[in-house]
């Protein structure tokens, strides 16, 4: 089984998105043998209130079997418990997606925590989106840096009980974050020869997962680490799979 736990539907203003809809992404997801998909609407990102984009998607994205609806949230918004809630209770969201660099938040922002400290008792999983964008492809009016890996590792360490999935992170990234012990990562950005066997020098198999960044990305291109890894299959498959359930 594959799950990939980085896919995306809807619009960006940056770069045309192929299979855009929930239907299109899991009809292209399975013929390249993916059978499960985490999907936050990428209209999320930018809309003044995340909450407008997500009600527009994530209906859509739980009516498809097999496409697990990702909620995008701003913990700086007033409203983010009711929309948290919505998410969860109506369209059956099992994942918070934060954008911290997007929604303008410091990672040391009590919000943010009380976020996490909410997503953990109602049993979902944290995801944060470390980028949307290599910064060298950003619009030259909208520059939008990652977030600081440092303060990164210190959210991590305020919550040790609570895995946080941490998407679209580079190699060295990936590597660094990993002093925290309950970071997970996926790999559509992590790049190398080889990429598991060079990431599972650094990192151990059971904290990576799958992703591949639909439609930002080429799906195949993450399909292909799986696939062309010397890794014995057992490795592989626990990769693919995830620790998540």
């Amino acid at each position: 089984m594959i799950l990939d736990t980085n896919t995306w539907v809807g619009h960006w203003p940056f770069q045309r998105l192929e299979k855009a809809t929930p239907k299109e992404l899991m009809a292209h997801l399975r013929a390249e043998g993916i059978d499960r998909a985490w999907t936050a609407a990428a209209d999320a990102v930018l809309f003044p209130d995340p909450q407008q984009g997500n009600e527009v998607w994530l209906p859509k994205v739980a009516k498809i079997a097999g496409l697990v609806p990702e909620a995008v949230i701003d913990p700086s918004m007033a409203n983010w418990r009711d929309s948290l809630g919505q998410c969860a209770e109506e369209w059956g969201a099992r994942v918070v997606k934060l954008v911290p660099t997007y929604h303008r938040l410091a990672l040391n922002d009590p919000r943010v925590d009380e976020c996490i400290v909410e997503a953990a008792r109602r049993g979902l999983i944290v995801s944060i989106q470390f980028r949307m964008e290599d910064e060298r492809r950003h619009h030259q009016l909208m520059k939008v840096p990652p977030p600081n890996v440092d303060d990164l590792l210190a959210l991590a360490r305020r919550h040790p009980d609570t895995r946080i999935h941490v998407a679209c992170v580079y190699f060295a990234e990936a590597a660094k974050l990993s002093a925290a012990p309950n970071f997970v990562f996926e790999i559509s950005s992590i790049e190398h020869m080889d990429t598991l066997r060079a990431i599972t020098a650094q990192i151990p198999a059971e904290r990576l997962c799958f992703g591949s960044y639909t439609p930002f990305f080429y799906t195949r291109a993450a399909v292909l680490k799986l696939r062309h890894s010397d890794l014995g299959a057992d490795v592989v498959a626990r990769i693919a799979a995830g620790p998540f359930g």
